[in-house]
């Protein structure tokens, strides 16, 4: 099997992984946010933004150690295990011992006990880490998607019971750590692997200098969207932390269903294809942008309406912000395809400082739009591409060799049919304001479908034939029946 057939069958299991989980997670927090009310959910949510931040620290960089090392040795997986344990241990006591500093920042004392609980989910995935990147490194993504579905299926189920018996935030709480908890056992059970007791100093020393760059870029830029949470918390209070919360849940199920799966698997199959690092670059950034594009922009159109109908008028502000946010994706277009090409290339520091720079960029102009309310925060979160953009395109250029003009057109011939599609889905849901919500919900997403779908299959092949040659090679053989045969002139 081809590489890159291989890497998209691997893709749509990670997309079922994270898709199932995001899923549950994302159906169970809004019944829990309908149920529990903006003042529990904000001070829960904070204890848990505060725990995943902490987690990217143990998720990865070890991790991607062990995924893109051409050879493994018990000792060097081993080393990463107690490695990354220890390094959770020191984290979680952290967490712990400063948990009151929480409660006087957000002016809430219910958030200490949070944050002391939630501190397991760090230490848990610590744990668990280096026994996933081993089944990840195999393309064994089957046993990582019956895991997660698995936890996540049960920790929703356990949060709602808990939510509708009167737990108020500790249901919050209990969707977090059960579902680390839940992924830890059955991981534990499927993978079958088992560290020794082996830590090489040296070797973990090794191993820290390569995952510190990737750890540091992982969360500030993987969680900035927490951290944008916790500032609008500090800043505007604790009700609006549950407005940001819910509306950027929609744009976390996205990320976490569509965007994580396809950036997962770029790093390992960078890794092993033999083609030039422009080449990779392109036609990934053409596949990504493809898919990536029509999903965020149409439900910039589309989710406002469903949180308003579904959770009620309390929740207004977060209905809009959820719209702010998935328009926000063009200022996340180029990094996730670059930054694994860059780990590959040997410039995993360079890939890390520009993710960095441009969380930190976003951060700042989300405190100065908190100076002027919730909205302001959002737009000003969003305003991360006019720093993310052009440096990304820059360091193309500069280090693997992309010109403007090819990123561009990686880009454009699908970004243009998902604005169009957009557009029109959300003009149709306008004038159709009469009717019941669900007609409207279920007339805009077929249409908006059908008009990406026919742009992509009639006019990007003339339009842009290079672009739709690598959507057609990265795309599973069952969705390339409706693309059919290679455009005349694309180079794949």
């Amino acid at each position: 099997m081809k590489l890159a057939e291989r890497s998209a069958r691997s893709a749509l299991w990670l997309v079922a992984r994270f898709g199932g989980r995001q899923a549950a997670n994302t159906g169970a927090f809004f019944i829990i946010a309908a149920i529990i009310g903006p003042e529990d959910l904000g001070a829960a949510s904070i204890a848990v933004a505060i725990a995943v931040l902490l987690r990217g620290l143990v998720t990865r960089g070890l991790r991607d150690y062990v995924i893109q090392s051409k050879t493994l040795t018990t000792e060097i997986t081993s080393t990463a295990f107690w490695t990354n344990t220890l390094l959770g241990l020191v984290l979680a006591g952290g967490v712990v011992a400063l948990s009151s500093l929480a409660g006087v920042l957000f002016g809430a004392t219910s958030i200490i006990s949070y944050v002391q609980v939630t501190a397991g989910v760090v230490l848990i995935g610590a744990i668990s880490s280096i026994q996933e990147a081993l089944i990840e490194r195999d393309f064994r993504h089957r046993i990582l998607t019956a895991a997660q579905l698995v936890a996540s299926v049960l920790a929703a189920t356990s949060a709602v019971i808990l939510a509708i018996a009167g737990a108020g935030g500790w249901a919050v709480v209990a969707l977090s750590f059960i579902e680390a908890l839940g992924m830890f056992f059955v991981v534990l059970v499927l993978g079958r692997w088992r560290p020794a007791m082996i830590l090489n100093v040296a070797q973990a020393r090794e191993q820290i200098t390569f995952a510190m760059p990737i750890m540091l870029s992982a969360t500030i830029s993987g969680g900035y969207m927490r951290i944008a949470q916790l500032i609008v918390g500090a800043m505007v209070g604790v009700n609006a932390a549950a407005q940001f919360r819910v509306g950027s849940q929609v744009n976390q199920f996205l990320t976490q269903a569509v965007v994580s799966p396809i950036n997962q698997m770029l790093l390992p199959t960078f890794a092993r294809s033999k083609a030039g690092a422009d080449q990779k670059f392109v036609k990934a950034l053409s596949v990504y942008a493809a898919v990536v594009c029509p999903v965020f922009l149409g439900a910039a159109a589309i989710a406002p309406i469903a949180i308003y109908e579904v959770m009620g008028a309390e929740w207004r502000d977060a209905a809009v912000i959820s719209s702010i946010l998935c328009l926000g994706i063009f200022s996340s277009l180029i990094g996730p395809v670059l930054y694994p090409l860059l780990i590959v290339e040997g410039s995993a520091g360079l890939a890390a400082r520009l993710s960095i720079k441009g969380a930190l960029f976003s951060l700042v102009t989300t405190s100065i739009g908190a100076m002027f309310g919730i909205y302001f925060a959002a737009v000003g979160f969003v305003a991360r591409g006019a720093f993310s953009i052009p440096a990304s395109a820059f360091l193309a250029r500069r280090v693997i060799g992309v010109p403007l003009r090819a990123t561009v057109g990686a880009i454009a011939p699908f970004a243009l049919p998902a604005l169009l599609m957009s557009a029109v889905v959300w003009g149709g849901v306008v004038a159709l304001d009469a009717a019941p919500a669900w007609v409207r919900l279920c007339a805009g997403v077929p249409v908006g479908v059908l008009i990406y779908a026919l742009s992509v299959r009639f006019i990007v092949p003339i339009a842009a034939p290079g672009a739709y040659g690598a959507l057609v090679e990265g795309t599973p053989p069952i969705l390339r029946r409706f693309l059919r045969a290679r455009p005349k002139g694309a180079q794949i």
